[in-house]
């Protein structure tokens, strides 16, 4: 928590002494978050069709959106990833067009003020996640591959860019109690495999279960930032900490589990439960990270005499060895439907996380998505969502056939329907054969 107090209810230093303090200590911690390049469970084709995945991959990409994909009738008997990459950063709040206008220029009222609206009460949300997977194999009804995620996410709260923006004396007290960040890279080697239970009045009924070594590359948390800040008569002091939790390396396991049915010709329904199990225990490089900052009596005769911003405070950061400790992956359910026709598929899901963490949220997410073949050797994708971390969102995608060969293009547009001042985008490209 950090607190005013108001004294002679002069303005000092325009919000700069906290910026010092605090928001360093936030930039401080948020730069020690590992951002390593690692795969999204979703395949290419799935972000070309607005994020919908549980029904309209078979083979190997279907594998990893839901093992039961490996018993649907269209299951390529054998297909190899040669290779596939993929990134997504978003926030709540900054769009395109606002950062644009206001980067590197010099900030008037109202262009705080807009910043400022444009930031939700709750603070501003910023999410990341990359990947890349190469050669995977799946042969008939048994899948293999390997894949690395990278995802993070860190909350900032709104009195943060009210004080850097607007200065203290706007306001009586400042709440970072909401801070969070937390961010992982784990690579995973994946064997999946589905088998058909029985069949239903309306079809056939499927198993499928992923199972994973999961060898974590790096982990960071913030686990505290608080301080204080006090304007008086005498001028304005003050004081900040930020503790932050980093580990190297480690291992565990993990599986999937899915449910999979095909309702006559046209129809298929699943429901999938991700990272059902799975915990990564790292015990290499455990390190707890400590980052303090103060702020003596600061009045405007000092501002004045000093030429180096970094003379208004004192700081000192400190670097102990940690506990090893166990991080669970978040889990996410998968609800999908999807009609499949001989020239398109449609597709409706819905996405619910079980905790706000890296790559996840309580927020449930909506998306629907399809696919024109028309063209056999380009098909022509679209989707849309909302909900979940992205709120609006939608996509294209498309892909080349040729022969056996397969390459997969895909966009998306986070925080907006429309491409124009997005929030954030997503960008996908992958390649295989098929046979």
């Amino acid at each position: 928590m950090i607190t005013i107090e108001q004294g002679s209810g002069r303005r000092v230093a325009g919000g700069r002494p906290l910026l010092a303090l605090t928001a360093l200590a936030v930039l401080w911690a948020g730069t020690a978050i590992p951002r390593a390049t690692a795969a999204p469970q979703a395949s290419v084709r799935s972000l070309g069709m607005g994020g919908v995945r549980s029904t309209v991959c078979s083979g190997l990409c279907g594998a990893r959106a839901n093992p039961a994909a490996l018993a649907w009738s269209d299951n390529p008997g054998t297909s190899v990833e040669l290779f596939s990459t993929s990134a997504r950063i978003a926030n709540n709040g900054i769009g395109l067009d606002l950062y644009n206008r206001t980067t590197g220029a010099t900030l008037d009222d109202a262009h705080k003020s807009e910043i400022l609206r444009a930031i939700p009460a709750s603070g501003l949300d910023t999410d990341f996640e990359a990947g890349a997977s190469a050669l995977g194999v799946q042969v008939g009804r048994l899948a293999f591959g390997i894949d690395a995620t990278a995802r993070g996410f860190s909350r900032l709260p709104h009195d943060v860019f009210s004080l850097i923006l607007m200065g203290n004396a706007t306001l009586d007290s400042i709440d970072f109690s909401d801070a969070e960040a937390e961010a992982y890279s784990v690579a995973a080697a994946r064997i999946s495999t589905a088998v058909t239970l029985g069949h239903a009045p309306w079809g056939p009924l499927h198993l499928g279960v992923s199972a994973a070594y999961l060898r974590g590359i790096a982990y960071a948390r913030l686990e505290r930032l608080e301080g204080e800040l006090v304007t008086a008569s005498e001028g304005v002091r003050g004081q900040a900490l930020a503790e932050l939790t980093t580990a190297g390396t480690g291992s565990g396991f993990g599986f999937d589990l899915a449910l999979g049915t095909e309702i006559g010709a046209r129809w298929r329904g699943a429901m999938v439960l991700h990272n059902a199990f799975a915990q990564v225990y790292f015990d290499q490089d455990v390190e707890h990270r400590r980052f303090s900052a103060s702020l003596d009596t600061l009045d405007v005769a000092t501002l004045q005499e000093i030429q180096d911003g970094s003379e208004l405070y004192s700081s000192a950061d400190s670097v102990s060895a940690g506990r090893p400790f166990t991080v669970d992956l978040p889990r996410q359910l998968d609800l999908g439907v999807s009609r499949v026709g001989d020239q398109s598929v449609i597709s409706l899901e819905w996405q619910q996380g079980f905790a706000r963490r890296a790559g996840t949220t309580i927020t449930p997410r909506v998306a629907v998505g399809a696919e024109w073949s028309g063209w056999a050797f380009l098909p022509l994708r679209a989707g849309f969502s909302v909900g979940g971390l992205s709120g609006r969102s939608a996509s294209v995608g498309l892909g080349l056939r040729l022969a056996a060969f397969r390459l997969d293009l895909a966009a998306a547009t986070i925080g907006r329907w429309w491409p124009g001042d997005p929030r954030g985008i997503g960008l996908a490209v992958g390649s295989g054969l098929a046979f």
